[in-house]
C-alpha cells in the first residue's frame, strides 16, 4: 500500500472542520479543482451561497509526475476517490484531503479493454476507515438478443485490499447512458447514478445487485442532480416551465424497492437553506473564468484517519 501527501487546502484557517463544495472542470485538457466553503473560516457563520469568489485553492503536490488528476467520487465522511493519470497508465487513490492521507488502489483490469466510466465510493466505517469502491466499465457492443448494453462491475474492498468481479453486470437499454455531469451519490449505503432515460440506477454493495426506478413524471435527467436531503435521496431539477424544484423520495415500509417522489421546494423558495450551490445552473458556478462541470459536496474535519486492512 502506497501513501503520500497529495492535496493541500491553502489558506484554510479553520482547524476544526470545513464544509462546502469541490468544483471540478477541464482547462487546457487538464482537470482543475477548487473548494468553495459555505462557512466563514474565522467564526463559522454561513456565507452567501451565491458568492463563490472566495474559493480555496487546491494543490495536488507530489503528483507533478502525473499528467492529470481527477476527482471521481466523494463521501459525506470527507473521503475522496481520485484518479491520477500518466499515459498510458492510471492509478486510483482513496484518502482524506484535509489530513493529507492517500492510499493507492491496486490496478485490477486492462484500462484499454475496460475503461472505467462510473465510480462509486461507500465508506463502511470511518474509524478505522473501511470502504468499498465500485467501478462500472462498458463492455464491447450490445447484446443483440436483448438490445441492451452491459457494464462490467468490479468491487474493491479495503478490508481485504483486493478487487473482485461483481456478481452481476449493470445492464441499460440501448442508447441509454449515464448522465456524465452527475457523479455517484451514496445515501443510506446505496450508490445512485442518473441515466439519460429519466431513471436512477441504485446499486447495493452488500449483495452486488442493482435496480432502476423512474424520476418524477416530466423531469429531464439532463437538467437534474441527485442530492442527499435530510438523510433521504433527493433530486433538484430545473425546467423553463417549472423553474427549480426539489424532490425527495418518501420513506415507506420497503423504501429500498418502492420510490415515491414528493415535491418539497419550488422556484420561489429559498434553496440556499438546504445547502445547494445552484447545482443545476452550472453556468453560474464559475471559477477561474469558466463553468464547473462536476460538483462534489464536501465536509470534513482535520483529524488523521486510521486505515483498517491495506497491503
Amino acid at each position: 500500500m502506497d501513501t503520500c501527501e497529495m492535496m493541500v487546502f491553502k489558506d484554510c484557517k479553520d482547524t476544526s472542520a470545513i464544509s462546502g463544495f469541490l468544483l471540478q472542470d477541464r482547462k487546457s485538457s487538464k482537470y482543475v479543482q477548487e473548494l468553495v466553503s459555505l462557512y466563514d473560516e474565522q467564526d463559522g457563520s454561513k456565507k452567501n451561497n451565491n458568492n463563490i469568489s472566495n474559493t480555496i485553492k487546491i494543490d495536488w503536490k507530489n503528483f507533478r509526475k502525473f499528467d492529470n488528476v481527477k476527482i471521481e467520487a466523494s463521501s459525506k465522511e470527507g473521503i475522496l476517490c481520485i484518479r491520477a493519470d500518466k499515459f498510458p497508465d492510471r492509478t486510483y487513490y482513496v484518502g482524506k484531503p484535509t489530513s493529507d492521507q492517500w492510499f493507492a488502489i491496486p490496478n485490477h483490469k486492462p484500462v484499454d479493454q475496460f475503461p472505467t466510466e462510473q465510480v462509486g465510493l461507500v465508506v463502511l466505517t470511518s474509524d478505522p476507515l473501511t470502504f468499498k469502491m465500485v467501478t462500472l466499465s462498458p463492455k464491447c457492443g450490445a447484446n443483440r438478443a436483448t438490445n441492451y448494453y452491459g457494464y462490467r462491475c468490479d468491487v474493491f474492498d479495503s478490508r481485504t485490499w483486493t478487487w473482485k468481479r461483481g456478481i452481476n453486470d449493470v445492464v441499460l437499454p440501448k442508447m441509454v447512458l449515464f448522465v456524465r455531469q452527475n457523479e455517484s451519490l451514496v445515501v443510506n449505503g446505496l450508490i445512485h447514478w442518473l441515466t439519460t432515460d429519466g431513471r436512477v440506477v441504485v446499486f447495493d454493495h452488500e449483495d452486488e445487485t442493482y435496480r432502476r426506478f423512474p424520476l418524477p413524471k416530466g423531469v429531464n435527467s439532463l437538467r437534474s442532480s441527485l442530492i442527499e436531503y435530510e438523510g433521504k435521496l433527493g433530486l433538484v431539477t430545473t425546467s423553463e416551465k417549472e423553474g427549480k424544484q426539489l424532490w425527495v423520495v418518501e420513506d415507506d415500509d420497503d423504501s429500498r424497492h418502492h420510490h415515491n417522489w414528493r415535491l418539497i421546494k419550488q422556484q420561489n423558495q429559498d434553496f440556499r437553506s438546504i445547502g445547494i450551490l445552484v447545482v443545476q445552473e452550472t453556468e453560474v458556478m464559475k471559477f477561474g473564468g469558466f463553468c464547473a462541470q462536476h460538483v462534489f459536496p464536501f465536509r470534513s474535519n482535520f483529524e488523521p484517519i486510521r486505515l483498517e486492512g491495506g497491503a
